[in-house]
């Protein structure tokens, strides 16, 4: 007996070879694109480490106790814009402390001088302010003194020309002394309205 070769039986194989190879190709590749574009699991927790339920309004307080020392993520130096020195410490490192707690007294002789300094510079000009007000309260007495003095000086051409008016109506006096007394008497009225 003699073999038949059949070409038709091998091509059909290879055929069907190549169409599972390239099915199985997109099917994994789908599966891969798919598999990718999940968003990951979220985590499993134990039953007996949470808490069930039904969901409330109010505070949840939840104390843990530990043993060991707190320290801090950060620390922070607060520097200060002018020297000084810690005169006394009140409370030292670890304390508890609250709102308005005196810590630490500081001193800065050269902030202590320049406030003397300045304390001394206000003295200087309070007592400058005084004698000054004092100066020119006397200069306004004297102004005033001198004001009375035109007025009263005014007031005595007023008379000496109504006494002169008198005097030479009656025929006792020159002209001439009269004519004075207005003169006078206008000086008298204009310095008294300038100083006035």
């Amino acid at each position: 007996m003699v073999d038949i070769e059949r070409k038709d039986l091998a091509q059909k194989k290879k055929k069907k070879r190549i169409i599972m190879i390239t099915v199985s190709s997109v099917v994994f590749i789908l599966l891969f694109v798919g598999l990718s574009q999940l968003k990951p699991a979220t985590p499993s927790v134990e039953k007996g480490a949470v808490w069930i339920d039904t969901v409330m309004r109010g505070p949840l307080l939840r104390e843990v106790r530990g043993v060991g020392t707190l320290i801090p993520e950060n620390n922070r130096l607060i520097t200060a814009l002018s020297s000084g020195v810690v005169e006394e410490l009140y409370i030292f490192p670890g304390a508890a402390i609250e709102e308005n707690t005196l810590i630490l007294r500081m001193s800065n002789p050269q902030l202590e001088q320049d406030a003397a300094n300045a304390q001394l510079n206000l003295e200087s000009r309070q007592a400058e302010l005084s004698s000054q007000e004092v100066l020119l309260r006397s200069q306004l007495l004297q102004l005033e003194a001198s004001l009375a003095q035109l007025e009263a000086g005014f007031r005595i051409a007023q008379k000496e020309v109504e006494v002169n008016e008198e005097l030479f109506k009656e025929g006792l006096l020159a002209e001439v002394t009269l004519e004075l007394s207005k003169l006078n008497e206008d000086q008298f009225t204009k310095r008294f309205e300038l100083e006035e």
